[in-house]
């Protein structure tokens, strides 16, 4: 395994056993996620090291991603992120696992990936 594979994992693992300490359930399907969403930045800009953005950082991207959307998708982004963290108090972690989850499965991630690409 090369580093920046072990270094997926670790990234990956993190938020599973922060929640496993507080005594949360983790994300189902986290670790496929944000290796997708990895994997796209890699495939695009692998020396920007846009995958080392805060997770505030990530949550100010993914909204401007959002606002220059179209406005159904819009809506529809935001709907899937409010129900996603309906239960979530604070932070900025549910957010972006919601928001990324739903460019995933809009076949988005890669799109994304250039937008970052070119903003960062």
């Amino acid at each position: 395994m090369n580093s920046r594979n072990s270094s997926v994992l670790r990234v990956a693992a993190g938020p599973a056993l922060a929640c496993a300490l507080a005594g949360a359930a983790p994300v189902p399907g986290y670790p496929a996620l944000w290796s997708g969403y990895l994997q796209a930045l890699d495939r695009t800009c692998p020396d920007r090291h846009i995958d080392r953005l805060s997770p505030a950082d990530l949550r100010d991207a993914l909204d401007a991603y959002r606002t220059q959307a179209a406005p159904a998708a819009r809506r529809t982004m935001l709907r899937a992120e409010t129900q996603a963290c309906r239960r979530t108090v604070a932070g900025a972690a549910c957010s972006n696992v919601a928001d990324l989850r739903f460019l995933s499965l809009q076949k988005e991630l890669p799109a994304f990936a250039r937008w970052m690409c070119t903003r960062r």
